[in-house]
């Protein structure tokens, strides 16, 4: 069987999606009977390049009906909507990785349009897989009729995971530095923290993807005097010293397909403290793992956090908590076998 990942842009494995389709594909070129292969096409180099990439790409329809199955992520949605019906009409075989929809981020004409694209290029792929509880229903209600494979993300211990020795009040961030991320309402929260005269410090992990979003919170911070690091990218062992030191989990994403590093953190027994939106209720079950607050809600974020690095106690049931949600992940060896049990079946049309 002969598979393709096939991407409009992209190469660096920096996001939880981007792991996610990395671990699949490694799954891929273990098994044996499988030769797969990856392709960045760089349609975004270039303004005329990008809005030219629809048309383009059409032109590798003949080149891809060698493969079995061809694999694309709908955030590619614009660059690859003509070529996946073109591809349907042909014959060949298509899936979809789905992590989230876009247009659930947007609004106005931008929201009407992105919907479209996303809903037509769902629409052409011959099956639609997704890696999250909160994305899997709503594709199944907006799909009814479509092939839909659910793969969960496979959460377990780290290799390198160290003993949890969590320090009160020490705060963890992990993911991008964007809008969609609402790290400016986690600032709000600690500044209201700070007033009320409850220490607390931040140890922020992850790539700045917007340079600008990441000046206002630099001028917040200095502004408002808070305790706050920014790590950027750290090695795998650095990362689990931290995790290790950390007393809560504190994610006020706005809009999540799933929420990777909520689980990551549940697996090192972190409670967490998020905003009631999207995918986090999926996960995060309040007063039993974490705790969830009104969405956008600094106030709300604030008397959370605040209630478990007072309350110790509570603190210890949100972790153990955490522990016990862990057993309901779905485990690696069970995720590559689900994954090849439905990619053959997904090849032979059963």
């Amino acid at each position: 069987m002969k598979i393709l990942f096939l991407y409009s842009h992209g190469g660096e494995i920096v996001t939880g999606g981007e792991k996610y389709e990395d671990m699949l594909y490694r799954d891929y070129k273990e098994h044996p009977g499988m030769e797969v292969e990856r392709v960045w096409l760089n349609n975004d180099k270039g303004r005329l390049r990008k809005y030219l990439s629809p048309l383009r790409n059409l032109l590798l329809a003949w080149k891809l009906r060698r493969y079995d199955l061809v694999l694309f992520n709908s955030a590619h949605c614009f660059n690859f909507l003509p070529l996946i019906w073109l591809l349907k009409s042909m014959g060949v075989k298509t899936g979809i990785i789905h992590h989230h929809f876009l247009f659930h981020g947007m609004t106005g004409a931008r929201h009407t349009y992105y919907r479209w694209l996303e809903v037509g290029f769902l629409n052409g792929a011959a099956a639609v897989i997704v890696p999250s509880p909160y994305i899997d229903g709503l594709c199944r209600r907006m799909f009814p009729r479509k092939d839909i494979h659910y793969w969960q993300i496979p959460f377990e211990p780290h290799p390198s995971q160290l003993p949890a020795a969590p320090e009160p009040g020490n705060l963890l961030y992990i993911g991008t530095i964007e809008p969609r991320k609402g790290l400016a309402h986690l600032l709000g929260a600690m500044s209201i923290l700070k007033k009320r005269g409850v220490g607390g410090r931040l140890t922020i992990v992850g790539k700045t993807v917007k340079p600008d979003y990441r000046a206002m919170l630099d001028n917040k911070i200095a502004e408002e005097g808070l305790d706050v690091r920014f790590t950027g990218f750290v090695s795998d062992e650095e990362l689990q010293r931290i995790i290790s030191q950390a007393d809560i989990f504190t994610f006020p994403s706005r809009l999540e397909g799933y929420g990777m590093v909520i689980c990551e953190s549940m697996v090192n027994g972190l409670p967490v403290v998020c905003f009631d939106n999207s995918a986090m209720p999926y996960t995060v079950k309040d007063g039993v793992n974490g705790l969830l607050v009104a969405d956008g809600d600094d106030e709300a974020m604030a008397d959370a956090i605040g209630r478990v690095i007072a309350d110790r106690d509570l603190r210890r049931k949100l972790s153990e908590g955490a522990l016990a949600t862990v057993s309901s992940f779905m485990t690696r060896e069970r995720f590559r076998q689900t994954a090849i049990s439905d990619t053959c079946a997904i090849i032979s049309g059963k």
